[in-house]
C-alpha cells in the first residue's frame, strides 16, 4: 500500500518517468519474490477434508467461515453436504503441502461442536 501511495506522489509532482521506473522496479520484484516462494515451498498439493459439525444453531458454521476467510480457503473450494442425523457436513480443499496453509485444521478442530475432521479425498485444485 505504501509504495502504490509513493508511487502516486511520484507521479503526482510531476515525475511520471520516475514514478513508470518504480513501478516497473516493484513489478519485477514482486514477479521474483513469487517465483523464490514456489522454489522454496514447491508447488501446492490440494487435499480436500470433510467437516462434521453440529450445525442446528447455526453460529458454528459462522465460526468456520470466518476461520476459512482468514486462512482464504476460497469458497469455491467449499461444498455444502448438508445435513444427516442432525450434523451438517462441508467438504472443501486446501493445499497440504505447507504447513501455513493448513493451520486452519488446528482452528478448526478446537471448536466446540466440531464432530469430526475427515481427509477424504485428493483434488486438482
Amino acid at each position: 500500500m505504501w509504495v502504490v501511495a509513493a508511487i502516486g506522489t511520484v507521479v503526482g509532482a510531476g515525475f511520471g518517468a520516475a514514478g513508470l521506473l518504480l513501478g516497473v522496479t516493484v513489478a519485477g520484484f514482486l514477479a521474483g519474490a513469487a517465483r523464490l516462494e514456489r522454489r522454496f515451498y514447491g508447488p501446492c498439493e490440494f487435499r480436500g477434508t470433510e467437516i462434521v459439525f453440529d450445525g442446528r444453531d447455526g453460529k458454528t458454521l459462522v465460526r468456520i467461515e470466518d476461520i476459512l476467510d482468514e486462512y482464504q480457503i476460497g469458497t469455491g473450494a467449499r461444498r455444502d453436504l448438508g445435513t444427516a442425523d442432525g450434523l451438517a457436513h462441508l467438504r472443501l480443499s486446501y493445499c497440504n503441502a505447507h504447513r501455513h496453509h493448513k493451520e486452519f485444521l488446528t482452528r478448526l478442530a478446537n471448536l466446540p461442536d466440531v464432530r469430526e475432521i475427515r481427509r477424504t479425498f485428493a483434488t486438482d485444485g
